[in-house]
């Protein structure tokens, strides 16, 4: 379970497989690996901005057969040098700055971009989640259409879920590994991007209440008067009860058969708080 809501860090600089390639090849695979990585987190931050964006549009501007972009940037077909050119010419970048925004070795500054995905959007959680439930398929397509996101959005999360080793694949079975390797994230860093996972999940419970019927979900909230001394205590009591919750549905769920959000929340409704910048 995810509900705390950390980081998770391993090294990922290098796998131990390539240790047995000589120096020209592991120098050739890296390229080609944080090429695709690149390729990958710019159609997700286009498809971001435009929910239309596809990956046909994308191999438009790159001036690629749709097909061929598929397969490279699922890591089935190698980046030629040619490519490379080809690509950061279509980009609108020198070649010397797209190979620097690729990077020669993954950055902090591009794990820490990883990590910043996985802590806020909703969608990470729920993959490695859905790896748990009987009826899951491990198969791109069908988590895309499960959790109604995009298709693209679902590779590149899964992608980067992979290299960060929270989740491990195989055609037949896929583990959720986010339980491992927990350690501390930047304080101001996590703040912004649990904001914004917030806010998605407030979104989404939004929009539950048009989806679906009363019996179905539940939403509860109340509003009352209290000493504000008290507010670290009752936090501490939800985030006390958040836990036994947890452990309580982890021993009673003989056969995980959903994925479901389960959200607390206390605010005030005075308006002496500062707006904060985001």
């Amino acid at each position: 379970m995810n509900f705390l809501h950390v980081a998770f860090l391993r090294n990922t600089l290098l796998r131990q497989k390539v240790l047995n390639f000589s120096e020209k090849c592991i120098v050739a695979l890296m390229k080609t690996e944080n090429v695709r990585l690149y390729l990958n987190r710019v159609l997700e931050s286009k498809i971001e901005k435009n929910s239309n964006y596809s990956m046909r549009a994308f191999a438009k501007q790159l001036r690629e057969n749709p097909a061929t972009l598929s397969q490279i940037l699922n890591g089935k077909r190698p980046i030629t040098d040619n490519r490379i050119k080809k690509f950061a010419n279509a980009l609108e970048m020198p070649l010397d700055q797209f190979l620097y925004e690729c990077g020669e070795q993954k950055s902090h500054k591009s794990l820490a971009v990883d990590f910043f995905k996985v802590i806020s959007d909703w969608y990470y959680d729920a993959i490695l989640e859905l790896t748990n439930i009987a009826e899951f398929k491990p198969n791109i397509k069908w988590i895309s259409n499960f959790l109604n996101i995009d298709f693209n959005i679902t590779k590149v999360a899964v992608a980067r879920l992979e290299e960060l080793e929270l989740l491990k694949t195989s055609n037949k079975k896929w583990q959720d590994l986010s339980g491992k390797n927990i350690v501390a994230f930047d304080t101001n860093y996590s703040d912004i991007a649990l904001r914004k996972y917030q806010k998605q999940i407030l979104q989404k419970s939004q929009e539950s209440i048009e989806i679906f019927p009363r019996g179905e979900r539940e939403h509860n909230s109340f509003i009352l008067a209290y000493d504000s001394n008290l507010n670290e205590e009752v936090h501490n009591k939800i985030r006390l009860f958040q836990k036994e919750l947890v452990s309580y549905i982890e021993q009673k769920s003989n056969k995980k058969d959903q994925v479901r959000v389960i959200h607390f929340g206390s605010f005030p409704l005075n308006n002496k708080g500062e707006k904060r910048e985001h």
